[in-house]
């Protein structure tokens, strides 16, 4: 007998020592290994070249001979392979790197993927076994072939074997004993209800049939006790009731009930012992409540009074009393439909109430129809021939005095009246003794105890339209603050206000060359001030009453100044405020200009040079700018869009100890300067005017109404 390599199950790759251990000696089953067939020698064999493979009666992987095979295939892979041809297990043979079990299995023991195996069960439960205390888990059982889930000890799922020759699903509540719902042959049930395929039901109970698109409660059938709602081929209707006496239906048509005290029937008829109805009613006849009902009127039977619903165009009647339907528009009492009405007499016993006292206001019209006699309110004692009363009053229109409205009220001694003393005249005799109220509206004038009080919108004014509007005065409250204006409001040299600001203007003359005004010194213009006058060749300076005048001509570099080494202020530290009233009569062009305040004897036409402040023309962009310097630097702001320099404009700067000067045009605060504030050499007041090229004169028109005031 012979074997070839297939039969030995070894490897290859054994060593020598591997293959035949020293302790055996070199045979296998007692075969010597000379006598191996397929020309296998003892010697290749110890030397390991041959064997990859440990068989036992299969030849290659694909042979399926019973049998096994072990070891390194023709393509490196390690596999191997147990079985016969319709049962086996192998590894990465039929699958790569797959184990792979083919035919049957057969155990009623263990674990498989976490499944227990019980004899005639397979489960996966938290506790106990599927014939003890099962708890919170699935069973697949074999005997009773069924899958079987339980929450806690409760049964909640069957599916498959239900009971003998039953199969199918079921469900059970939380205590796992009552049936919710089961899909069998036995029958179709979901929480009581029947299943078909068109219909859910429960007995006659409730039906719900998908197929004939209906749902019945207690009788399918329509009209009968219970409730039918039925789409009814396209013809939807609906029944509830007792198939007899009470009842509401819709028919797919009209709209039927039937109850105890009231009744509607299908034809329209509507009967009812007792209702009480909140929505609308239509009728355009018949009679109710002992009314006649028209299409568009109700009256009482003898057609003496009603209410009517016709619309016209106009404002149409909608009660009346007095007359018939037809002749209503002419009845004795109408209310028309804009709530106007007409009463041709009656009697107000109780009084009468106009407006509701918070949204709406009442008012009494008296129209006169002229010839038929006056119309008028009266009481107490009163002649409606004079038109007086010695007790009392009478208010209307007098029909035989062309139709004049009237009022009088009080007696012969005291009165008060409109248009009877005197024509558009509101008259009255005797004493008006006030201490309280106000005239006009309760802001403006208002009456005290010890005299009138202007209020935030009263006011005194006589000429003036409002404050510094016009010719003549105002006193009283103007844009949140009380104000004075006194004089003409366009006049540039006369006039005087107060600002409500603190702010006391006074432009024009005032007669005293001096005084003490707030503790303070005083100066204003005049025709003989003693201000010095300078001029060059060719230009002028010329004094009235009223008005100085500097002239310079058209050829450059000459000018005329107008100044004062007397009218000094003791330093720049002093708080002071200097006015002038100037208009500029021709040319602007080339020229300079400053009126303001510069240091003693300097040259006027440098204002940069030393302490100055005031208003500067400049003739690089005849512009005009506010201005003031402290010898070093300077600060200015071009106010050109504030002034039109050819009208008289009064300018006016006022300094406040060191920390700003404010400057003023028109009243009009133009700008405030903070830096560089002049701060010494002695101050004094000039008005300078020159050419600085050819070109138009320059005239600069001083009113003598300038003023220093030292505060």
């Amino acid at each position: 007998m012979s074997y070839d390599i297939y039969d030995l199950g070894l490897n290859a790759w054994l060593s020598k020592s591997e293959l035949v251990p020293p302790y055996q000696d070199k045979s296998v089953s007692g075969l010597a290994l000379a006598s191996l067939g397929g020309g296998l020698s003892a010697s290749l064999i110890e030397d390991g070249e041959v064997l990859n493979l440990a068989t036992v009666a299969k030849k290659s992987f694909s042979d399926t001979t019973a049998g096994k095979i072990e070891g390194l295939d023709t393509d490196g892979v390690y596999k191997w392979l147990i079985g016969n041809a319709t049962s086996s297990v192998d590894w990465a043979v039929t699958t790569a790197a797959t184990l792979t079990v083919t035919g049957a299995i057969v155990s009623d023991s263990g674990v498989l993927g976490g499944w227990n195996i019980l004899s005639g069960y397979i489960y996966n439960l938290q506790s106990g076994t599927p014939i003890a205390a099962p708890n919170d888990g699935v069973v697949l059982a074999s005997g009773n072939e069924a899958i079987i889930i339980y929450e806690d000890t409760a049964k909640r799922i069957e599916l498959g074997y239900l009971a003998s020759g039953i199969y199918g699903l079921k469900g059970y509540d939380t205590g796992g004993s009552n049936v919710m719902f089961e899909l069998s042959d036995t029958q179709m049930i979901i929480a009581g209800w029947t299943i078909s395929q068109t219909t859910l039901a429960n007995g006659t109970n409730i039906i719900l049939d998908a197929s004939n698109k209906a749902i019945s409660i207690n009788s399918a059938t329509y009209g009968a006790e219970g409730v039918q709602i039925q789409y009814n081929a396209g013809d939807p209707r609906a029944y509830i009731g007792d198939g007899a006496n009470q009842f509401v239906q819709f028919d797919g048509t009209n709209l039927s009930w039937k109850g105890t005290n009231t009744e509607l029937t299908a034809a329209g008829a509507f009967t009812a012992s007792s209702a009480t109805i909140t929505g609308s009613i239509t009728a355009t006849g018949g009679a109710i409540g002992g009314f006649t009902i028209g299409s568009d009127y109700i009256t009482d039977l003898a057609d003496s009074f009603g209410l009517s619903s016709n619309v016209t165009a106009g404002n149409d009647v909608r009660f009346w009393a007095g007359a018939t339907f037809a002749n209503r528009a002419s009845a004795p009492f109408i209310v028309y439909e804009n709530g106007y009405f007409v009463a041709e007499y009656g009697s107000l016993n109780a009084g009468l109430t106009l407006g509701n006292g918070s949204t709406k206001s009442g008012t009494i019209t008296m129209s006169l129809a002229d010839t038929y006699g006056d119309v008028y309110v009266a009481g107490g004692t009163f002649n409606a021939t004079t038109w007086t009363a010695t007790n009392g009053f009478i208010l209307g229109i007098d029909d035989s005095d062309s139709n004049k409205e009237k009022f009088f009220i009080g007696g012969a001694s005291s009165s008060l009246d409109w248009n009877v003393t005197a024509l558009n005249t509101l008259t009255v005799i005797g004493t008006i003794n006030a201490t309280a109220g106000y005239l006009g509206a309760s802001t403006a004038a208002i009456v005290e105890s010890t005299g009138l009080n202007l209020g935030t919108t009263g006011h005194v004014r006589g000429g003036q339209t409002a404050y510094n509007s016009g010719t003549g005065f105002f006193l009283g409250y103007e844009s949140g603050a009380y104000k004075l204006s006194l004089g003409d409001s366009t006049d540039g040299a006369n006039k005087m206000t107060y600002d409500g600001a603190g702010n006391l203007t006074i432009i024009g003359k005032i007669y005293a060359s001096q005084g003490v005004v707030n503790n303070g010194k005083v100066f204003t213009g005049a025709m003989n001030d003693g201000l010095l006058e300078s001029t060059t060749v060719g230009s002028a300076l010329t004094r009235d009453l009223f008005v100085t005048k500097l002239s310079s001509t058209s050829s450059p570099s000459k000018y005329s100044h107008l100044y004062s080494d007397d009218l000094i202020i003791e330093d720049w530290n002093s708080d002071f405020e200097v006015t002038w009233n100037i208009k500029i009569t021709s040319g602007a062009a080339n020229c300079f200009a400053f009126w303001g305040l510069k240091p003693k004897d300097a040259d006027p036409q440098a204002p940069s040079l030393g302490d100055s402040a005031g208003f500067y023309l400049s003739s690089v962009d005849n512009k005009l700018y506010t201005w003031n310097g402290d010898g070093a630097s300077n600060t200015s702001t071009d106010v050109s869009a504030s002034v039109t320099l050819t009208n008289a404009n009064v300018f006016r700067m006022v300094y406040l100890g060191g920390t700003s000067i404010k400057y003023y045009i028109n009243d009009v605060l133009v700008a405030t300067h903070t830096t560089n504030l002049p701060n010494s050499d002695t101050p004094t007041f000039a008005v300078y005017g020159s050419k600085t090229a050819a070109g138009d004169n320059l005239d600069i028109c001083l009113a003598n109404s300038y003023t220093i005031l030292v505060l």
